[in-house]
């Protein structure tokens, strides 16, 4: 199943190559019409070796290497973009991309540590029973005020 989640983030960073590479080509070189605004071909270089190193880090098993090279990606569009280096009709479908890529590849989670500390206080309170806890948390509890010692007083008169 893990497999099938890789070649899915694969054809996505294929996508975005995609469409980098349609974007960046100019016209076929006839005098019919202007040629369509292109990426600037330094950006889309740039973008498309990004997108083929997630997809080297992803076939490589490293998917922490490629999260962060996602995340770099989408930086690099936003980068672009404001730059003006990417023609209106591209940047919504290029973000898209870049985006879904930072959202589907992520490390997964580091597993819980645990210090030796805390193992000795586990150990400590397993000999522990429920009274001697309580009777620990009542000591630990600060917010209760002392309990008020009453002195026999002589009553006057009689």
């Amino acid at each position: 199943m893990r497999r099938k989640r890789i070649r899915t983030r694969r054809r996505s960073v294929q996508a975005l190559a995609v469409l980098l590479f349609a974007g960046g080509c100019g016209g076929g070189g006839g005098e019919a019409a202007p040629p369509p605004p292109a990426i600037e071909s330094a950006s889309a270089e740039r973008l498309a070796s990004t997108s083929d190193s997630i997809a080297d880090l992803l076939d490589a098993g490293d998917v922490c290497g490629a999260a962060g090279r996602a995340d770099e990606l989408l930086a690099q569009v936003t980068e672009a973009i404001n730059a003006g280096a990417i023609p209106s009709r591209f940047q919504e479908e290029l973000s898209a991309k870049a985006n879904e890529l930072v959202n589907e590849v992520n490390c997964p989670p580091p597993p819980p540590t645990t210090t030796e500390d805390d193992e000795d206080d586990d150990d400590q309170d397993k000999g522990k029973n429920k009274k001697d806890k309580k009777n620990e948390r009542d000591e630990d509890d600060d917010d209760s005020e002392p309990p008020i010692e009453l002195i026999p007083t002589e009553t006057i008169g009689g």
